[in-house]
């Protein structure tokens, strides 16, 4: 893609723990929470999954997500690039695209945007611009399909692909293209999830007032039901602390972590934002968990 790149030198240690991590990472699927690793691959088919054909016994079963190798090279890519190995996390990364064009006829806009981060880690910024303008253009070619009549036939999906148009287009320094797009980003009035997901997206864009203003529709609609209720407020708090309005965040989960009435993951959830405020802040005394 930009030419060949040479390995650089790597300890035996730094490379076994790196190789461990990709195996890993390709044996347990794309780790975290964001958008990214719940959508399916760019340009993906049915053809590309992996077949239900039973395992050879004779040999250890390869994980599903290693189908094609270019899945494992750009997983490996993605750790290169985290342990700041950058020629070889560009290699690879050109790699991994070049394999996936050739053996699926398809582009992965993440492994364009791994790419681009590598490149501008290796000051490398014009080539860093055009493998975000690349990314940018494969995300709005799955949008497009998506969209019938200026309607989007999923609307979770849709804002899925939103959302990193968005961030490429803040990347590159658009802002009128970038607001153009967050103003397709949708949601079902009525439906409380479908609010709580618009007000991440909003969050995670630092886009204050939409997200509050999802936030609070999806609490209104939750209000009769506490478990549901005590979910969003969680998410709210975070999003609250990473506005820093800590003490906004504090009021949202102070009756929830000691709550017999809500779910394991919302009180726990509930414990942990407190603990990480009250330790960021030296006050881990004012902790009355019970």
């Amino acid at each position: 893609m930009f030419g060949p790149r040479n390995f650089s030198g790597v300890r035996f240690s730094q490379l076994f723990a790196i190789l461990a991590f990709a195996v890993a990472l390709t044996a347990c699927g794309p780790a975290g929470n964001s958008p990214a690793n719940n959508a399916p691959a760019n340009g993906a088919d049915a053809s590309n999954t992996p077949s239900n054909e039973p395992a050879d016994n004779s040999k250890p079963a390869p994980p599903k997500e290693a189908k094609y190798p270019h899945q494992v090279i750009a997983a490996l890519a993605k750790v290169y690039l985290q342990y700041g190995i950058i020629d070889e996390a560009l290699r690879l990364y050109d790699l991994a695209i070049v394999q996936q064009l050739r053996q699926t006829n398809t582009e992965d806009a993440e492994n364009w945007i791994g790419l681009a981060d590598a490149l501008v880690k290796a000051n490398e910024k014009q080539k860093a611009e055009q493998a975000y303008k690349r990314a940018l253009a494969i995300y709005e070619k799955l949008l497009q399909e998506k969209m019938v009549a200026g309607q989007a036939t999923d609307a979770k999906l849709a804002n899925f692909y939103i959302s990193r148009i968005a961030v490429l287009y803040q990347v590159l320094g658009d802002n009128a293209s970038r607001l153009k797009y967050l103003g397709m980003l949708v949601a079902d009035e009525k439906s409380a999830s479908e609010q709580l997901e618009l007000a991440k997206i909003h969050a995670g864009l630092k886009n204050t007032e939409k997200a509050e203003a999802a936030f609070k529709k999806a609490l209104d609609l939750t209000k009769d039901n506490l478990k549901d209720n005590a979910t969003i407020k969680v998410e709210y708090a975070r999003a609250l602390r990473d506005f820093k309005r800590e003490d906004e965040a504090l009021a949202q989960v102070k009756d929830l972590v000691n709550s017999k009435e809500i779910s394991d993951d919302a009180r726990k959830g509930a414990r942990r934002l407190m603990f990480e405020i009250y330790e960021a802040r030296g006050e881990l005394e004012k902790i009355d968990f019970k």
